[in-house]
């Protein structure tokens, strides 16, 4: 599977005097495949290979803890920069989620409730969105890819006044199961797969 990451997004969780061009020689060297190097105004976007075998390197994030460990080997300087989280203000537990699922099928869940004003997203984050191939709808679909990208971690949004119930489930899609994708397409899910529909409001 290829991935495209921008350089700019790199660099800030890993911190390295290296070039665009050693960094990719190096890493090809080691764990995965640079397929290419384009440039993008000031910045740089690799085109990189990553085998089934490393789902660690699918994000931003990944590919720099690897090149951290890779480029000193080779005498290039290099050090990861860990992802900075902020501990979020919680305002009310009135609206609260339950998330219910069979643990052969998920083994975490987390879920919140937040209050939004749908929009444009930010520019930093459709730049490396649109980089990477992924088209920017608006700052709440956005993010989430953003997040998948960054840190490798699927995440999904939903529009909470539109749910009769506090509870989601995750299961198995069920034969005749169907799902109305963003832009109006009504697509049949596979029994017994895990999909898109298998996050589910009702028992």
């Amino acid at each position: 599977m290829n991935i495209k990451i921008l350089d700019s997004d790199l660099r800030k969780y890993l911190k390295t005097g290296a070039t665009p061009k050693t960094i990719a020689e190096k890493l090809s060297l080691s764990s995965l495949s640079v397929e290419g190097i384009e440039k993008l105004g000031d910045d740089y976007i690799y085109e990189m290979e990553i085998t089934t075998n490393r789902p660690d390197l699918f994000s931003v994030l990944g590919v720099a803890r690897e090149a951290a460990a890779v480029l000193p080997h080779s005498g290039t300087p290099a050090q990861f920069l860990p992802l900075k989280i902020k501990k979020p203000e919680v305002s009310s537990n009135d609206a609260l989620i339950t998330v219910r699922s069979d643990p052969k099928l998920t083994n975490r869940i987390c879920a919140v409730v937040m209050k939004v004003k749908i929009g444009e997203s930010p520019k930093f984050i459709k730049n490396t969105l649109e980089a990477s191939g992924i088209r920017s709808l608006n700052n709440v679909i956005d993010v989430t890819n953003y997040v998948m990208r960054i840190i490798g971690h699927p995440a999904h949004v939903f529009d909470f006044d539109k749910l009769n119930t506090k509870e989601l489930i995750i299961k198995e899609a069920q034969k005749g199961d169907k799902i109305t994708t963003l832009d109006g397409k009504l697509i049949p899910c596979k029994a017994g797969k895990l999909s898109p529909l298998t996050i589910s409001k009702n028992r």
